[in-house]
């Protein structure tokens, strides 16, 4: 009789770790290129490409998933937001329901791919037109004669929220606290400022502003 070979377990071993490795890197492979395909949207709806996503810094799911990769993705400047996005075929994602099998994912939250991407590019777009609103009013006070450094500008983090973000200024008659919304103003513009609470047109805001600003005559 012939005695039995144990040759086959190592091998057997061996082909099991290669598959894993194998299925881990087409994981990797399709969850990179996945998410190369929704940072090129984000691209076409205004985000800067550079510095939007690294796609060689994919991380292991938090949650254990082995068909997951978390993504740091930068819509803007300062704007960041974790992503989890599936390793399958591109078309499973994009057809994927919230909390549906496959779904996208940001910052725990499931979503469909098409809202998701309108989601963060509003969300850079609403920083961007903060940035823009308040250039022009600095452009604006500073013709009036109130020119303001940039570190007598600054962004009240307690007081954010909303479609508005809070600033203040520091003027030559103390702080002036500004509410900017996330939607253009300017001349003709019904958007309304906030000046230390109240709200204004911006004609308006500029006057508020400048008068808040003014120091009050000696007595």
């Amino acid at each position: 009789m012939t005695e039995e070979s144990n040759s086959a377990t190592p091998i057997s071993v061996g082909a099991t770790t290669g598959s894993r490795e194998s299925e881990s890197a087409g994981v990797d492979a399709l969850a990179r290129a996945n998410m190369a395909a929704f940072a090129a949207e984000l691209v076409e709806r205004g985000c800067a490409a550079e510095g939007l996503v690294d796609l060689d810094a994919a991380e292991e799911d938090d949650d254990g998933r082995a068909e997951y990769r978390l993504f740091v993705v930068r819509p803007y400047e300062g704007y960041e937001q974790w992503i989890a996005i599936p390793g399958v075929e591109l078309a499973v994602v994009r057809g994927a329901e919230p909390d549906g099998p496959w779904s996208i994912e940001c910052e725990g939250d499931s979503y469909v791919w098409a809202d998701l991407v309108q989601e963060l590019a509003d969300g850079a777009e609403g920083l961007r037109a903060f940035g823009r609103n308040v250039a022009l009013l600095r452009a604006e006070l500073a013709r009036r004669g109130l020119a303001l450094r940039d570190e007598e500008v600054n962004v009240d983090v307690d007081a954010c929220g909303g479609c508005y973000e809070a600033f203040t200024l520091r003027t030559p008659a103390g702080v002036v606290r500004l509410g900017v919304p996330d939607r253009e103003v300017g001349p003709g513009s019904r958007m309304e400022l906030m000046v230390d609470g109240h709200g204004y047109l911006y004609e308006q805001a500029i006057e508020a502003i400048l008068a808040a600003a003014t120091p009050a005559p000696s007595a």
